[in-house]
C-alpha cells in the first residue's frame, strides 16, 4: 500500500507467490511490443467480443 494524495493505493499484490504487478507488466509489454507501442492498438485489443448492439438486445457474453 501506498499513501498518496491522502489516499492509500494498492501498489502490488503477490498471490501463492505469483507477483501481479510484475506479470501485468509484462503481458502489457508484450502486447505494445506486439502493436508496434501503438497505446490505441493495445487499448483496442482490450475491447469485449461481444457488440453493444448484442448487450443492448440482452446478449450474453
Amino acid at each position: 500500500l501506498r499513501l498518496s494524495d491522502g489516499q492509500w493505493r494498492v501498489v502490488n499484490v503477490i498471490v501463492n507467490g505469483i507477483n501481479l504487478g510484475l506479470t501485468f507488466r509484462n503481458q502489457f509489454d508484450q502486447a505494445m511490443r506486439d502493436n508496434n507501442r501503438d497505446y490505441d492498438a493495445v487499448i483496442r485489443g482490450w475491447a469485449p467480443e461481444i457488440g453493444v448492439d448484442e448487450l443492448e438486445q440482452g446478449g450474453d457474453a
